[in-house]
């Protein structure tokens, strides 16, 4: 299925943006999965959205599929009796490429995150000590502040869509953080920019007036994982969920808690628009660094 929805993403990208057929797409979409998505452009070429929705949630599920490969890879590495099929070089670079070309700003903030998991595990972050941990992070932060440096910079250079987002996404923070959610558009511009960072600064000033039990699921949803599960449950309901998401039958069992929390709390700070944690795949991968975490812990 993996393979299926990065080749598919070539062969979408051909037709819509080379043989300039949309209709093609939409059609075979609705029968496949009843959705037609979301049909948007960004620098005279059409986003690709693969078999969802909008262009996020393929950002997402093609991010999802290499931090995947990755964990495979290193259950491979540290058990070599293990049996598991992961992607090839360069199918890894197909993918990497085809996030690019989706079109979809949140691009960048994943492939950062998904370097920040490939150097992780490299570095064996799971059983390193506290004082190594440490400074791994000191390293990671300096990494960030050069990142966002390095955007600011494209962004400032540009008069390119991407650097437009950014600029105008620095303009609605800004304007949010002095006026509140009482948006003027006439000053920052209709942009998809305001719905989403305005959700966030809403559903969050929400969570506020119901800290520990929250608001109830389904209630409100913002345009950040994290701030809607801390909506959704508040923080004694995420606790609680944690728990029993990561219930141990036993006292051995390991969890790569570094890498799940770059996955699910980093990543989803500023983007995604569901909740976070509890979905059949996020207990998956939950479960599957107990493969290399555990084995490490033995060794």
């Amino acid at each position: 299925m993996g393979r299926f929805i990065i080749y598919y993403g070539y062969i979408e990208y051909f037709i819509k943006n080379i043989l300039n057929q949309i209709d093609i797409i939409t059609n075979f979409n609705i029968i496949l999965t009843g959705l037609s998505g979301q049909i948007s452009n960004s620098n005279d070429l059409y986003r690709l959205i693969g078999i969802t929705a909008e262009p996020s949630y393929f950002i997402l599920s093609i991010f999802t599929l290499l931090v995947f490969n990755l964990i495979a890879n290193e259950i491979k590495r540290k058990d070599k009796s293990i049996c598991i099929k992961t992607y090839k070089s360069f199918e890894i670079i197909l993918a990497l490429f085809l996030l690019y070309l989706s079109g979809g700003f949140s691009f960048f903030w994943y492939l950062f995150i998904f370097i920040l998991i490939y150097f992780l595990l490299k570095q064996e972050v799971y059983i390193i000590s506290l004082k190594r941990f440490l400074k791994l992070m000191m390293f990671l932060i300096f990494i960030s502040s050069i990142f966002i440096y390095l955007l600011n910079y494209i962004s400032s250079l540009n008069d390119d869509a991407f650097a437009n987002r950014i600029n105008n996404a620095i303009e609605v923070i800004c304007y949010l953080w002095q006026y509140g959610i009482a948006i003027n558009s006439t000053l920052i511009g209709e942009t998809s920019n305001v719905a989403r960072l305005t959700s966030i600064y809403d559903v969050f000033n929400d969570f506020l007036n119901r800290p520990i039990l929250g608001l109830g699921i389904g209630i409100q949803s913002a345009y950040s994982g994290v701030v809607t599960m801390l909506s959704e449950f508040g923080i004694l309901g995420c606790y609680i969920l944690y728990k029993i998401v990561t219930f141990k039958v036993n006292k051995h069992i390991k969890y790569d808690y570094v890498l799940l929390g770059c996955y699910f709390i980093i990543a989803n700070i500023p983007i995604g628009v569901k909740s976070i944690g509890y979905e059949t795949f996020s207990i998956i991968l939950i479960e599957v660094t107990r493969f290399y975490r555990e084995k490490s812990k033995e060794n």
